[in-house]
C-alpha cells in the first residue's frame, strides 16, 4: 500500500504504516533518527504518511518534500508520485487550497504520462474534490469519473466507494442524478 520495495531496510515501517499503527510507525522513524540509522527517502515517506494520519501536518510536510527532494534525485518516479501526493494533502489539510490543486495536477500529469492507473486514480479524485470545493461540479463530476475507471481497473475498493459516493454527491450539488 504504501511506499518502501519488499525486503528492503524499511520493511518493518512500511507494515507498520500498512497497518494503520501510525503512532508506532512515527516512534520507530524518529528512533532510527535519533540513533543515527541510515534514513531512505522511502523512511522518510512512510514517516511522512504516518505523521499526516496523526495530524502531524508540519512534521509530514517537512519529511514528503525532503523524500521527494531525494527521490526525485533518484529518478524514482513511483515514490515521487506519492510524496507529491501527499504533499498535496498535507497542503489541502493546512488550507492551502491553490498549493494542493498544484500537487494534485502533478500527480495527475505525472501518472497519465507514466500509465500509472493507482496515482491517475488519486490525482484525479483529489482534483475533483477541490473542483467540488469550488463550485465547479460540472469539472468535478467528470474527474471523479476518470477516477473511478481507474480505481475500477486496478480493482481498489476502496477507491472505487470513496469516488462513487463523491460522485454522487457532486451529481446531486449539480441537479443531476442519473
Amino acid at each position: 500500500m504504501f511506499g518502501a520495495p519488499s525486503g528492503s531496510s524499511d520493511e518493518p515501517l512500511r507494515d507498520l504504516v500498512n497497518a494503520s499503527r501510525f503512532r508506532e510507525a512515527l516512534a520507530v522513524y524518529l528512533e532510527w533518527y535519533d540513533n543515527a540509522v541510515e534514513l531512505t527517502p522511502y523512511s522518510q515517506l512512510l514517516a511522512a504518511h504516518a505523521a499526516s494520519h496523526l495530524g502531524e501536518f508540519d512534521l509530514a510536510g517537512t519529511l514528503a518534500a525532503s523524500a521527494q527532494s531525494e527521490l526525485r534525485a533518484r529518478g524514482d518516479d513511483p515514490g515521487v508520485l506519492d510524496s507529491t501526493n501527499l504533499l498535496g494533502a498535507v497542503a489541502f489539510e493546512r488550507g492551502n487550497i491553490d498549493d494542493a490543486e498544484a500537487q494534485f495536477r502533478s500527480v495527475l500529469q505525472m501518472a497519465e504520462r507514466l500509465g500509472c492507473t493507482r496515482f491517475t486514480a488519486r490525482g484525479a479524485n483529489n482534483l475533483a474534490i477541490i473542483a467540488h470545493l469550488r463550485g465547479h461540479r460540472e469539472c468535478a463530476v467528470a474527474l471523479y469519473q476518470k477516477a473511478l475507471t481507474a480505481y475500477l481497473q486496478i480493482d481498489d475498493e476502496r477507491g472505487i466507494v470513496e469516488t462513487r459516493h463523491n460522485l454522487a454527491l457532486s451529481r446531486c450539488d449539480s441537479g443531476r442524478t442519473s
